[in-house]
């Protein structure tokens, strides 16, 4: 497209300068030059889904979309739809760490691990190359509070509890 439209080019940064201006990408170019159609249809197939899909399938639509659909704009649509694609994380964490208020940021580091996860099993490049932000793979204290309240209880208490209701139980 770049071809037709930039005339008589000698070099690829040639094909990436517009009105004077180098581009890292040639379909940033070719944004620039009103090529592509944008990302609206993608917006609003993510905005139906949100309303009868669960936030996991969204995230499997996402990245199918992300890895062969060639987006134009993907951190855009990330932001836009960031907290309807970690809806279910978001209200878990919310449920252990009760309204902590870096719970969002850190469902969205969540998210993009998993989102990560699965674009590099199907198309086998990190998200970071698609324009997304790389997250920053740590240990998740999400996770550590969660094992932790998992693990932690109290033996004589739970001793008790199976002294006491041990009768109750039949032989089957």
């Amino acid at each position: 497209m770049l071809l037709h439209e930039i005339r008589g080019p000698t070099s690829f940064s040639d094909l990436k300068t517009v009105n004077g201006i180098f581009h890292n990408t040639f379909q940033s170019a070719c944004n620039v030059l009103g090529l592509l159609e944008g990302d609206n249809h993608w917006n609003n197939t993510l905005n139906e889904a949100f309303l009868s899909d669960s936030p996991s399938k969204l995230r499997e639509l996402f990245t199918v979309m992300l890895v062969f659909c060639q987006l134009s704009d993907p951190l855009t649509l990330w932001d836009t739809h960031k907290n309807n694609l970690s809806e279910d994380i978001i209200r878990q964490m919310d449920r252990y760490l009760q309204g902590d208020a870096d719970q969002k940021d850190e469902a969205h580091i969540k998210w993009l691990i998993q989102i990560e996860d699965a674009v590099l099993a199907v198309g086998g490049q990190s998200i970071s190359s698609y324009g997304l932000p790389q997250p920053t793979r740590t240990e998740n204290n999400f996770e550590n509070i969660v094992y932790q309240r998992e693990i932690n209880y109290d033996l004589n208490t739970l001793a008790k509890v199976v002294v006491s209701n041990e009768d109750l139980l039949t032989n089957e």
